[in-house]
């Protein structure tokens, strides 16, 4: 019985020492990057089910901003036949975020990219940022080839192409791009109510003290509802877009009748001494709006909105 169970004791230790060790897993090579210094991104979709393929540059558009100052981003490629090329900035930088918490969950996989879905890729995504120049890159496979994640290409810390499954929440952001479409900045105002100082319309006007917002008149400030005031605030700056015109004859139609004769026009005046017009008007039974922070396009807005453009009484 001693035998046996030295026998035993040694196939344990033989077998504790050939068994595989963990894998040594490749790093996420964007960990340190911050989306914050981007100045490009371009971003192609290649979906052969559905056949949603494109190409785009995004990059921050020359001279425009946000109330705030912070810089609008657009779409620079002539092929995009939009009149409005304003892009959902708040979307492409929470894309560009998830970057840095990617995870590797497999060793480098030999093969060459077709193989894996990545020649051509389902997407893919070039950057560059200030710290730095030299452009970086993330190419996603096709679906459904690995069940641990999506195959992806990456440079290794050599700066050589490999062939990885990624996880992460940068799959799940890439899952909502279902068109380009989406890329579109689809709320109206490029400002939020933190920029806003002062209302004004036809029939009133609101100004922002330290300790709230008052109604100015010849008899003196009249304070009003702090809430009231903010609810309509933030309702018109988070204001959607229900169609983009980008029809130029359509477009240029709706610009003429809106700027000579709006139905309703606000004035917001902003913390940094600057402002900017709303103008909205009804045609045809549809809603539309204008705002001069993008001044060569007209919205067709939600019919249902129209109640709450101007404040409450």
């Amino acid at each position: 019985m001693r035998g046996l169970a030295v026998y035993l004791l040694t196939l344990i230790a033989l077998t504790a020492c050939t068994e595989k060790k963990p894998a040594h897993l490749p790093k996420n090579p964007f960990q340190q990057f911050n989306y914050v210094e981007t100045q490009s991104v371009s971003i192609l979709k290649n979906d052969p089910e559905t056949g949603d393929r494109w190409d785009v540059r995004l990059r921050p558009a020359p001279g425009a901003t946000e109330g705030d100052g912070t810089p609008l981003w657009e779409f620079t490629d002539t092929s995009v036949p939009w009149i409005d090329r304003l892009v959902d900035r708040s979307f492409l930088f929470h894309l560009l975020d998830t970057l840095s918490t990617l995870q590797v969950a497999s060793e480098p996989q030999s093969g060459p990219p077709t193989a894996f879905g990545l020649s051509p890729p389902f997407f893919a995504i070039q950057w560059k940022t200030s710290s730095h120049p030299e452009q970086a890159e993330l190419r996603l496979g096709q679906t459904n080839r690995s069940p641990e994640g999506r195959f992806a290409l990456i440079k290794d810390e050599n700066g050589h192409d490999q062939i990885v499954v990624i996880q992460g929440a940068v799959l799940q952001m890439l899952a909502q791009l279902q068109n380009l479409q989406q890329l579109r900045r689809q709320v109206l105002f490029t400002w939020d109510i933190d920029a806003i100082d002062g209302v004004r319309w036809k029939s009133g006007s609101v100004e922002r003290r330290s300790d709230g917002w008052i109604t100015p008149g010849k008899k003196g400030h009249r304070p009003i509802a702090v809430h009231q005031t903010e609810d309509w605030l933030q309702f018109l700056c988070h204001l959607r877009i229900n169609h983009f015109i980008d029809d130029t004859s359509e477009n240029s139609q709706l610009l003429t009748a809106i700027r000579s004769a709006p139905d309703h026009l606000i004035t917001f005046e902003g913390r940094r001494k600057n402002k900017f017009e709303f103008r909205v008007k009804i045609q045809n039974g549809k809603l539309y709006g204008w705002v001069s922070t993008r001044p060569r396009a007209i919205f067709q807005l939600y019919l249902d909105t129209l109640k709450h453009i101007l404040p409450p009484r």
